[in-house]
């Protein structure tokens, strides 16, 4: 049986919210544009000093994806309830 990773998540982290009073907002992966394998030599390259912070992110090419494997980027909203 296989576990729907996002919806689990999803449904994990709006309740974390709403135990703060916040309600989320929409939500999206973050994942690399080059390939796997590649993004991991560029880390390992960044682990040893052999780039910068900056060329480690130019070479990543971050991009918005429908994954949340590598990440996620997302907002939630103060409920006007909260603190009265």
């Amino acid at each position: 049986m296989q576990i729907d990773n996002e919806r689990y998540f999803r449904k994990e982290l709006a309740a974390l919210m709403a135990s703060h009073g916040l309600r989320g907002g929409e939500l999206r992966g973050i994942a690399p544009a080059c390939h796997p394998f590649l993004a991991l030599r560029h880390a390992r390259r960044r682990a040893k000093g052999l780039i910068t912070r900056r060329e480690l992110a130019t070479r990543f090419g971050l991009h918005e994806s429908r994954e949340f494997d590598a990440s996620y980027m997302g907002f939630a909203v103060k409920s006007a309830e909260v603190g009265r």
